[in-house]
């Protein structure tokens, strides 16, 4: 008995099935290529934002810890404001390559006042200074009152402040900001600024000692209107 040979388009049809199998696998592979570069990013991204909040809780502790006085007052130095912002750098191994305009630790003394009429929070707060302690990137904030907006876990602006934050007590407001840049993505969602802050009450003092900042080659950076100094 003799076997026949292979038919010739038997083996055309494998040819075929494997040439449709190539091309379907060309359409989808860039798509599945971006779905994991973005998974990537996404993640890089979230990262960073949960290091930015642990960032700024260690700067605001080191901060307050250092500007509580024996006296019972509250102040910081340039040196020691520079300090206590460094706190950041061991969550944040990428700042030690970034430029300096991409990251930024503001700190800025908050005090209140009750409010009498007309309020929508028991207590009124103002800005007393806010400095740039490290870097570039941050904003400070400006002078003048800031408001009560959204919620406690929305993102605040630098003109507000958590609705829980407005209480009796002085404050000491970190900001740390971050310029985050994806790998894959970038050419989709270009630099990502982030900001984190934390609200950091004061260890010592009454309430009328908010944390005073010491710069001795400069006039005392406090905003108009308000005592030379805390408790004045």
């Amino acid at each position: 008995m003799t076997m026949g040979k292979r038919s010739p388009i038997v083996g055309c049809r494998h040819i075929g099935h494997r040439g449709v199998a190539a091309v379907e696998f060309a359409l989808v592979a860039p798509l599945m290529f971006m779905l994991a570069f973005g998974v990537y990013d996404l993640v890089a991204g979230t990262t960073t934002w949960w290091h930015l909040t642990q960032a700024a809780q260690a700067v605001g502790q080191i901060a307050t810890s250092t500007a509580a006085q024996p006296n019972n007052t509250n102040s910081l130095t340039v040196a020691q404001a520079y300090t206590a912002s460094t706190a950041a750098y061991p969550l944040l191994p990428q700042l030690a390559s970034t430029s300096a305009h991409n990251f930024g630790v503001v700190m800025t003394s908050v005090i209140f006042t009750a409010c009498t009429s007309g309020c929508t929070t028991p207590y009124t707060a103002a800005v007393a200074w806010s400095k740039a302690t490290i870097g570039t990137g941050g904003t400070i904030r400006p002078c003048g009152p800031l408001v009560a907006t959204g919620t406690d876990a929305s993102v605040q602006s630098f003109g507000t402040l958590p609705p829980d934050a407005f209480t009796s007590s002085p404050l000491l407001v970190v900001d740390v900001t971050y310029r985050f840049v994806p790998i894959f993505t970038q050419f989709i969602t270009g630099p990502i600024l982030m900001t984190r802050s934390a609200y950091m009450p004061l260890r010592t003092g009454a309430d009328a000692q908010w944390v005073s900042y010491v710069d001795p080659t400069t006039s005392q950076p406090m905003c108009p209107g308000l005592p030379a100094t805390p408790g004045g």
